[in-house]
C-alpha cells in the first residue's frame, strides 16, 4: 500500500445521532487513519435539539413536548428494562447526544478536537488522530 494513497481523512455521512454504536465507528476510524489523519462528523446536540423544539412550538406546548422528549430520549435508554424496548422501537436512531459527550468519545477513541462549528442546525466536529487505540474496544450503551 502506497503512502500516497493512504486515507488521510474520513467524513461520517450519517449524523452521530443515527449511529447505533458510536464508539465502534470512532474506533474503526482510528484503525483506518494514520497519525494526524482527520475525522469529520456531525451531530444535532442536545442543546440544538432543545432550542429547535422551543422555537417550533408555542411556549406552553413546547415545555410539555420537551418533557416527554426528555423522558423518552434521555431517561428511558438508561433504564435496564425500558432500554430494550427503547432500542427496539428506535433502532438507536435519532438519539440525543450532548456536545461534551461527542468530545469525550472522540478523545477516548484516540482523537483530539481540532474544531467544531454549528452549520445548518448541526454541530460539525473535526478530530485529529493523535494516538492509536491501546485499550480494549469500548462497549456502547
Amino acid at each position: 500500500c502506497s503512502h500516497e494513497r493512504a486515507i488521510k481523512c474520513l467524513i461520517s455521512v450519517n449524523r452521530l445521532n443515527d449511529v447505533r454504536f458510536v464508539n465502534k465507528l470512532l474506533e474503526a476510524s482510528n484503525d483506518v487513519l494514520p497519525d494526524g489523519g482527520l475525522f469529520f462528523c456531525h451531530v444535532e446536540t442536545a442543546f440544538i435539539r432543545k432550542s429547535r423544539i422551543f422555537q417550533t412550538y408555542p411556549k406552553p406546548i413546547s415545555k410539555v413536548i420537551y418533557l416527554f422528549h426528555f423522558i423518552f430520549k434521555r431517561v428511558s435508554p438508561k433504564l435496564p428494562l425500558i432500554k430494550k424496548v427503547y432500542y427496539f422501537l428506535t433502532h438507536g436512531k435519532n438519539r440525543v447526544i450532548s456536545e461534551i459527550e461527542v468530545y469525550g468519545r472522540l478523545y477516548s477513541c484516540g482523537f483530539e478536537l481540532l474544531d467544531s462549528k454549528v452549520i445548518n442546525g448541526e454541530t460539525w466536529v473535526v478530530g485529529k488522530k493523535h494516538k492509536p487505540l491501546t485499550l480494549k474496544p469500548h462497549t456502547d450503551r
